[in-house]
């Protein structure tokens, strides 16, 4: 990915096992993949010409040639993704139909205790890395239950609607 952003006029860039990304654990994995093909497809198109004339292209290896990112890289129409991604999400509880936070570090377990349970926030947790998740379907509800706990000493760690919850 980081290299993705900084590659400029490549004459080739390749995916040789892209269902690594397209089967990853995370509930932002298609789109995750999304962003890598439209990466790619920026630094072979920047500038659009390379050696002998010919544009750049992007090599996708794939066994999953019919997966929805593939087929919304190759139209250009994202909307695709999110049409297939959406009822998924709304019904485990993740944005957009949801705010969610995880909350870690040495003071998360007081954090969360302080939190306790306010109306409208459900509190999972915690996971094998010892983190909670917090999520409403109002995000201001959500936010405004964090802001009210008194922050406990210690690292603390606290990201709304991470890009990934692990």
């Amino acid at each position: 990915s980081a290299v993705l952003h900084r590659t400029h006029g490549a004459g080739l860039v390749a995916f040789l096992d892209v269902d690594q990304e397209l089967l990853s654990v995370g509930y932002r994995a298609a789109e995750d993949a999304l962003r890598l093909l439209a990466l790619a497809s920026r630094a072979v198109a920047e500038p659009a010409v390379v050696e002998g004339g010919r544009p750049g292209r992007v090599l996708v290896q794939t066994r999953r040639p019919d997966h929805v990112v593939l087929r919304a890289a190759r139209q250009g129409d994202p909307a695709l993704v999110s049409a297939v991604e959406a009822p998924t999400r709304d019904l485990l509880g993740y944005p957009p139909s949801a705010t969610i936070a995880v909350i870690g570090g040495l003071a998360g377990a007081e954090f969360v205790h302080r939190l306790g349970a306010p109306l409208g926030v459900e509190v999972l947790g915690p996971d094998e890395r010892g983190n909670w998740l917090a999520r409403s379907e109002d995000r201001d509800v959500l936010l405004d239950a964090l802001r009210a706990v008194e922050r406990p000493p210690g690292r603390l760690r606290l990201w709304v609607d991470p890009v990934r919850t692990r």
